[in-house]
């Protein structure tokens, strides 16, 4: 009789230790959406692309122009619906990743390496968007005079793992 005393008494005092110590809620996962393992609605990119490729993919956009995936998708912390087409700026960015195909399949081969460059470098979202939304029209005004001899022309560098190849390492697959 003790022991089931001394056991209930103990199975109260948890209880009731829970009611007035409640556990504080699991930490939250990141806001970040999460992906669905099938993906629909590819226009542009590969239909048997893989989870892995397509978050690289989404990363480089993000990073070139310093936006998030609620620019061009419908998400938030209560919805996710990736296929969804409402946004221009999904439609914005098939248009860009036909031309920056087009661009690398039939323009880049044609041109010759500019100093630092080696021969077989490719354009990507990063080359004119530089971390913007906009791109820039033009090159800032202290581009347009010459500079003293010996001067080098100052040129922004890529965000770390973003080369001006698509094909470097630690870049997503060319486009």
């Amino acid at each position: 009789m003790r022991l089931f005393t001394v056991t209930l008494g103990a199975a109260l005092l948890f209880v009731g230790g829970q009611a007035v110590f409640p556990q504080a809620p699991p930490p939250a996962r990141g806001h970040r959406p999460q992906l669905p393992d099938k993906f629909t609605n590819l226009q542009v990119l590969p239909k048997d692309i893989s989870k892995e490729q397509l978050v690289d993919t989404m990363r480089l956009f993000s990073r070139s122009l310093g936006v998030h995936c609620d620019h061009c998708h419908e998400v938030s912390e209560e919805r996710q619906d990736w296929a969804s087409d409402t946004k221009d700026a999904k439609n914005a960015a098939r248009t860009m990743l036909k031309m920056v195909r087009d661009i690398n399949a039939n323009y880049m081969p044609k041109t010759e390496p500019l100093p630092g460059e080696k021969s077989g470098d490719k354009v990507n979202c990063w080359t004119c968007h530089r971390g913007q939304k906009e791109p820039a029209q033009g090159p800032p005004p202290e581009e347009h005079h010459e500079g003293a001899p010996g001067q080098q022309e100052h040129r922004e560098p890529p965000p770390p793992g973003m080369g001006p190849s698509m094909g470097q390492p630690g870049t997503p697959p060319s486009m």
